[in-house]
């Protein structure tokens, strides 16, 4: 047996031993992931069906693991098949003997190797190379590597035929085991591709064609042709290049590296496998400087044979609608509702998007374009646009409206991609702006059911629509989209202009209230350095450092010519210390008397103007005028004694309070404010109206919030951020547009303008008992790309 052949059957029988570990992983998986779709379920259909499913799937688990490996076994042993032909077109009649069921799981299976295909890209590139140089190819050829995804992916299909009691299962089950098929296969590519580099195995390189002048405009005819051999000459099929030669270079049916050596002149196949993870994320960081090279032959035929199987087939169509399961979806609380899957194959409300609601009518626009693609760059940023728009459609922080607006921007997105295939990589680029403004835009919304949001979702809408209704033809630069970007940054900015007048008057009451707190303690501060104050009752202490310190800074932060005392209120603290001096007013009752009338009259008349309705002073005054009393019945005592009215009788004891030691002033945690100030700011809205329906124990919204995590979760708040709030009963997004410099007071604005405002104390408490809760921030494109990135350079960023 030659080399070669020994050490690829060495590799298929490492792969073979591995298997029966890979089945048991992917099983518990999926019996996790069942598991959890069960506890999620709406309605106690979906539940039991999803419990069935996963009873059953874990029956076969032993079986699976000791049949899956011996069926790879065979698959592998099996004779290589010769390429496929191009697909006859699909006819009805003979689609009409195939079951939905039966359609559905070779859908799940297709799908599930091209997810595999992504998701193990670059290793699968390099064990690729390593396998077509064993099999000694000229060079690289995915599709004859035996251990490429779609084998295992169609052994596992072929594992699950006749396993289900009920035929959808199986689609079921697969979709939920591809995360972990993903990660064995990635390990498996890894160990072999390590293996047989040590074992001096070089990877197959790529194959430059040189090509012959071409004609100098126009489009050659697509002509049917094979697989060009090294260093043959180039047909003139493909659309020519301006100037009528071709590019220096590009690779030849490379694999998922997809990386490119300078040297020659020829074209690119690219294949569908070569475009992978790590290619297009090398393509949007500005590499793969031979994006200009023309495309061979084969892959104009390819397109072709795409644009023809789309024509042919029939439009999708949306999923039927549960009404019941609509209503508890709508009555679920935004905070708990299940998120609804959206993706660029997802069916969207024709009503709505119109022709490009159908998923399929998306795809042959891109089909088309690849069709009139000239060079590998143009075909890379169509891909680029497909695999971004269906990132952003499942960023779980939008909502599905949002989401599904997004995807029905691709036909739009997928012709300025032919004009400038790299303007997601710019941030400032209209077509990227535009995606980026309408996901953060919508963060101001938490209910896709809201009115103030069904006005957004129609906005966009139009704007979406006007844009997909642009002939590709016309779509030379970013203009249209900087015309579509500025209508709707127009719209919201009235929206905004309104709603920061309302938010401004209420800013301003409560940044006053803590300028007036700040300048309140500054003066309790210089009240307690007087000499007169360190024997004073500690209730009229209290009442100075407090109340009566807000009602001088307020009067003098009131005043227009900024006077240290405007009102004389000092003058009051003078008057009010002496009078609870007992020895000094026994000795002088008649200027007490004279005095308390006014004095009584400026306290309660600076209060007012403070804010603080009456009663909230009565305990003082009444204090106070226990405090006169000794004065005032002398004074009573004298007047029968003059008046020879009465005999004297003896007056009832009364306790008198006590001078006691001064009471050092301390600046108060947070700013006081008056009712109406609170009100206008939003303090009631802080707190339930009915708490004991939102608790975790009767709303089911999980364990409370360790302290630990609340103290982290309030010192990352910064102005701008956004949260969900339970308030009056209700589940708002609110932002957070100031915080006090000591951090012990939070305004937050809802849609319209309401301010929500509260209390460090509060905040705490709302986090612990999970009534409010941060929202994610962050750019949505830019964490779609960030997800695009291969899984390697992913652990290195986040390591």
């Amino acid at each position: 047996m030659p080399v070669q052949s020994a050490i690829i059957s060495q590799c298929l029988a490492q792969a073979v031993q591995a298997s029966s570990r890979l089945i048991s992983s992917c099983v518990d998986e999926a019996v996790a992931g069942l598991v959890a779709a069960e506890q999620q379920g709406l309605t106690a259909a979906q539940r039991h069906e999803l419990s069935d499913a996963c009873r059953e799937l874990l029956k076969h688990k032993a079986a699976w693991v000791d049949h899956y490996p011996r069926a790879l076994r065979s698959a592998f042993e099996a004779p290589a098949q010769a390429p496929a032909s191009a697909p006859a077109p699909l006819r009805i009649d003979t689609l009409t003997l195939v079951g939905d069921d039966q359609v559905d799981q070779e859908i799940a299976a297709s799908r599930l190797s091209e997810q595999l295909q992504t998701d193990v890209a670059q290793p699968l590139a390099e064990l690729d190379g390593l396998m077509s140089s064993l099999l000694g190819l000229p060079a690289v050829r995915a599709e004859a590597n035996p251990l490429r995804p779609a084998v295992f992916a169609r052994v596992l299909r072929a594992t699950m035929a006749d396993a289900a009691q009920q035929p959808a299962w199986p689609a079921l089950w697969i979709r939920h085991m591809a995360p972990a098929m993903s990660r064995e296969l990635d390990q498996l590519y890894r160990l072999l591709a390590t293996q047989l580099k040590q074992a001096d195995v070089h990877a197959a390189s790529y194959r430059v064609v040189p090509l012959r002048d071409g004609p100098a405009s126009g489009h050659a005819p697509l002509a049917p042709a094979a697989p060009a051999p090294a260093q043959a000459q180039a047909p003139s099929s493909g659309p020519a290049r301006a100037g009528g030669r071709a590019p220096a270079f590009a690779p030849v049916g490379g694999s998922g590296g997809g990386s490119m050596r300078p040297g020659g002149s020829g074209w690119a196949e690219l294949q569908p496998h070569s475009i992978s993870q790590q290619l297009i994320h090398e393509f949007l960081q500005g590499g793969s400087p031979q994006g200009d090279a023309a495309l061979a032959p084969a892959y104009y035929d390819r397109a072709t044979r795409d644009v023809e199987q789309l024509e042919s087939a029939p439009d999708d169509r949306p999923a039927a609608s549960d009404p019941v399961s609509a209503r508890q979806y709508a009555q679920t609380p935004v905070v708990d509702r299940p998120l609804r899957a959206v993706s660029t194959e997802t069916s969207l409300d024709k009503d709505v998007w119109g022709e490009y609601a159908a998923s399929r009518r998306r795809e042959l626009v891109r089909a088309h374009l690849k069709q009139q693609a000239r060079d590998v760059a143009q075909v890379l940023g169509l891909e680029v646009v497909r695999k971004l728009v269906n990132q952003v459609a499942q960023d779980p922080r939008l909502l599905a409206p949002v989401r599904e607006s997004i995807v029905a921007l691709e036909p739009s997105l997928l012709r300025l991609a032919m004009v400038d295939p790299r303007f997601f990589s710019d941030e400032r680029h209209a077509g990227r702006r535009l995606v980026e403004r309408v996901a953060e835009r919508s963060l101001k919304f938490n209910d896709e059911f809201g009115s103030q949001f069904g006005d957004f979702c129609d906005s966009v809408a139009a704007c979406f629509n006007g844009l997909n209704a642009v002939p590709a033809d016309e779509v030379q630069d970013a203009k249209p989209f900087e015309s579509a970007l500025a209508t709707l940054e127009a719209s919201w900015a009235a929206q905004d202009e309104r709603e920061a007048a309302q938010r401004s008057a209420v800013l301003n009451a409560v940044k006053f209230a803590e300028q007036r707190q700040a300048e309140a303690d500054q003066i309790a501060w210089e009240l307690g350095q007087r000499i007169d104050i360190l024997d004073a009752p500690a209730l009229v202490q209290d009442f100075l450092y407090g109340p009566w310190s807000l009602v001088m800074a307020h009067a003098r932060l009131s005043d227009p010519a900024r006077r240290i005392d405007p009102g004389g209120h000092g003058t009051v603290v003078t008057d009010l210390l002496w009078s609870v001096k007992r020895e000094m007013t026994l000795r002088e009752p008649a200027r007490l008397i004279e005095m308390l009338p006014g004095l009584l009259e400026r306290l309660r008349t600076g209060l007012a103007a403070l804010g603080q309705a009456p009663q909230e002073s009565d305990p003082f005054f009444i204090a106070l005028e226990k405090l006169h009393r000794p004065v005032l019945r002398l004074r009573a005592r004298k007047r029968r004694v003059d008046s020879d009215f009465a005999p004297l009788e003896p007056e009832p004891h009364v306790d008198e309070p006590e001078p006691q030691a001064a009471v050092p002033a301390t600046p108060q945690q947070g700013p006081w404010m008056g009712r109406h100030e609170l009100d206008a700011a939003g303090f009631q809205d802080t707190v339930p109206s009915d708490v004991g329906e939102l608790r975790p124990a009767d709303g089911g919204f999980g364990a409370p919030a360790a302290p630990a995590d609340i103290d982290a979760t309030i010192a990352a708040f910064s102005e701008g951020c956004w949260v969900d709030l339970s308030a009056r009963r209700r589940w708002l997004r609110a932002q957070l547009v100031w915080a006090s410099t000591k951090g012990t007071l939070f305004m937050f604005v809802s849609h319209g303008g309401q301010p929500h405002s509260m209390t460090r104390r509060t905040c705490e408490r709302l986090l612990r008992e999970r009534l409010l809760r941060p929202v994610e921030m962050g750019s949505a494109v830019s964490h779609a790309i960030e997800a695009l990135a291969p899984r390697r350079e992913r652990e290195a960023q986040a390591a």
